[in-house]
């Protein structure tokens, strides 16, 4: 195909100019067919994309490249924001080639500095689906800015596009216009020698000729083209797909925004092009060119290997399993825990992985009826399937849209059968497959430690021990010593909040810190969000200097706005490191991000069966790693499967050494197979050999495979 010329023919639909680049074919848009859509940048026009456009309808392509709004044929379009630019231009995509709302086409964007933050923009609104004609695929960004991270840079931005137009409306002429370009705009070190070259020439004269004309478009396209929505959750939700960031490696400015556009993508690349300033496309087009078509080659050709893995069967196991003593969560009695095993199996000799899906009411909002009904949604996509892994396993992180839209819970399940499934037909271990996907994600290498091979779990401090109503404070004290020289664990979780009497309870904890630090113990605490801020100050009060003592206590307010004030306040009082978790769920990836930057915030606890798509939990180890926190796997009391996967995935995605909450298999009183997990898994009563519980995954999904039903 790369030895047939590509046709360029132009599409005027109001308000949009379009040009469509492609090798002849029949003109009709099918499912298979990979479109291309690339957006120029300010005051430039369609032709500055084509040559791109050409290189990747050679590849294969279909290519589309409007004159943006405001610029080229589409000047009379005047949108008042980057986000309904972006709407206006995939609507009038959708109306070219008939693609109704629900259609899904693949499509690739790709734009140059103004055009990529539009690119950007596209993406988000294809993501949160709000534009369902397309599937987003892939993004390139040519030199392009990253989202605006809070309201401070928002408004900086847009401040930064009035001063832009203000500037460009005290031009009278065309002639000054071209001294504006060549003695200001062009003269800054970004653009690295670009106007000594014959395209800078070009493209100088066509701005000249243009100027009276497009002036006050281009204008207020600096003015609000720089507008750009609210920062959201789901901006986040959209950077899941093949991302490449081109950009000049004299361009120092876009150059570090590689690194940060880096923290935004799961599917991360780069590409420094030597010799190059600001405008890559222009000035070193072949260089750029061979970049784009290199990344698209690599992440969308047809596997030539035998690695792809086809899931012929899908079988669950439902099971029931008691729990020693009723508990209520959220207010809900739990008295048992009802789920089910997820296996997938493929046709290469019946390799299988096995999930737990186990929704935990109070917490999840479906019950187990709904996660079946999901599960045969979920059948059905794989049965018609081609092929699920293909030759790079980074689609596990997020299958498409089906597994986009299904609960958490099944979103954690499938991820631990096709990873497990995937790890036993590469032959490597499972703890390494999720390390390669994690390199693979361009998740900082520097913060990877080898996989530990066992996991410590902290011990739990039983309420009774700790009994508000015993006066006797030597009563309390004996417990104490008792259970601590008893039990095997290094750190220790206490239940707090059980009581409205904060400064009794104040006092208990100030014993109990004081007696594990004698003993060489670490202690953690829970409130589940019982205090208030007064009950809290309180606590603070009586424990004093020995707050410094706690590892962390976990969620200790009821309203999330104290939570917040406390973290980003600096009172001289005593001060207790806080532990992220039902904020975890509350909160988007940015706002968990700025708490944990607080010094006060001392862990992420992350349950897999609450946050669902492994590449959330790697932004979270991300966050972790970065800032003074670090990530406590904990789970959601589900079946020994789900226990095992979470521990292996602690094994990996941990940032130090760390005590998790994965104990909570003793509260069950059988597992779902026998041996259980506890026999299987357990090392010295206080820590998991995480080898074996991937045996123990091996061996669950056998028993799937034998006892379970066929989906």
């Amino acid at each position: 195909m790369r030895d047939q010329q590509p046709r360029q023919w132009s599409i005027t639909t109001k308000p949009i100019h379009f040009v469509q680049i492609c090798v002849p074919c029949d003109g009709h848009l099918h499912p298979h067919h990979r479109l291309v859509l690339l957006l120029h940048g300010w005051m430039g026009h369609f032709q500055d994309m084509v040559s791109l456009g050409n290189r990747l309808a050679r590849d294969g392509y279909r290519v589309i490249i409007p004159d943006l709004p405001f610029h080229g044929k589409s000047v009379d379009c005047r949108p008042r924001s980057l986000r309904e630019a972006a709407l206006l231009l995939v609507k009038a995509l959708a109306d070219i080639f008939a693609v109704d709302q629900g259609s899904h086409y693949p499509l690739i964007i790709g734009g140059y500095s103004l055009g990529g933050r539009l690119a950007l923009e596209i993406a988000d609104d294809l993501s949160r689906r709000s534009l369902r004609c397309f599937r987003l695929q892939a993004l390139l960004l040519i030199s392009s800015a990253p989202p605006p991270m809070n309201d401070k840079e928002r408004r900086e931005r847009a401040a930064d596009g009035e001063r832009i137009a203000t500037r460009l409306q005290t031009v009278k002429s065309s002639m000054d216009f071209g001294d504006w370009l060549l003695n200001s705009w062009y003269a800054s070190p970004m653009w690295h020698h670009f106007p000594d070259t014959d395209r800078f020439t070009y493209m100088l004269t066509h701005r000249h000729i243009t100027f009276d004309s497009h002036k006050t478009a281009w204008t207020e396209a600096a003015l609000y083209m720089a507008r750009y929505p609210e920062p959201n959750s789901a901006t986040l939700d959209v950077l899941d797909v093949p991302t490449l960031y081109v950009h000049g490696d004299c361009d120092e400015k876009y150059a570090a925004f590689s690194t940060r556009m880096g923290k935004l993508f799961v599917n991360f690349s780069t590409e420094a092009v030597i010799g190059s300033g600001h405008n890559v496309i222009m000035q070193k087009p072949a260089e750029c060119n061979h970049s784009i078509s290199q990344f698209l080659e690599a992440n969308f050709r047809p596997s030539t290997s035998d690695d792809t893995v086809k899931i012929l069967a899908v079988r669950i196991l439902r099971y029931s399993l008691p729990l020693k003593n009723p508990m209520k969560v959220n207010g809900i009695n739990v008295h048992q825990r009802d789920g089910m095993l997820l296996a997938l199996s493929s046709d290469d000799n019946g390799v299988t992985g096995v999930g737990d899906i186990c929704p935990l009411p109070g917490l999840h909002t479906q019950n187990i009826e709904k996660c079946l009904t999901e599960v045969q949604c979920l059948s059905h996509v794989l049965h018609v399937t081609p092929g699920l892994f293909g030759h790079q396993c980074c689609v596990l992180l997020n299958m498409d849209m089906t597994l986009r839209t299904m609960s958490p819970v099944i979103k954690n399940a499938f991820t631990s059968a096709a990873l497990h499934l995937l790890s036993q037909f590469k032959k490597i271990s499972l703890k390494s497959l999720i390390r390669h996907l994690m390199v693979a994600c361009s998740i900082d290498q520097t913060f990877l430690e080898r996989p530990c091979r066992s996991l410590p779990l902290n011990g739990v401090l039983p309420r009774s021990i700790l009994n508000v109503d015993v006066t006797s404070h030597s009563q309390c004290k004996e417990r104490l010593v008792n259970f601590m020289e008893q039990s095997p664990f290094q750190t220790l979780k206490v239940k707090v909040g059980v009581t409205e009497e904060a400064i009794k309870e104040g006092e208990i904890l100030k014993a109990t810190v004081l007696e594990a630090e004698k003993k060489g113990r670490i202690v953690r605490l829970d409130a589940n969000r019982a205090w208030t801020k007064e009950q809290f100050d309180a606590i603070r009060s009586c424990l004093g200097t020995q707050s410094s003592k706690i590892d962390f206590l976990e969620e200790p307010f009821r309203e999330s706005s104290e939570l917040e004030a406390y973290l980003l306040d600096s009172d001289t009082g005593p001060r207790i490191r806080v532990g992220l978790d039902e904020s975890i769920s509350d909160c988007n990836l940015r706002e968990i991000a700025s708490l944990a930057n607080s010094a006060d915030c001392g862990a992420l606890v992350v349950k897999p069966a609450v946050i669902g798509l492994l590449r959330d939990i790697f932004k979270l180890r991300e966050i972790a790693a970065s800032s003074n926190s670090r990530v406590v796997m904990s789970s959601v009391f589900e079946s020994g499967v789900g226990l095992a996967w979470a521990a292996v995935l602690a094994a990996v995605c941990q940032t130090e050494e760390t005590s998790h909450g994965l104990g909570t298999f003793t509260h069950l009183c059988k597992d779902v197979i026998v041996p259980g997990f506890s026999d299987s898994c357990f090392l010295e009563s206080s820590s998991l050999c995480i080898d074996g519980c991937a045996r123990f995954l091996s061996f669950a999904a056998h028993n799937v495979v034998m006892k379970g039903t066929l989906m």
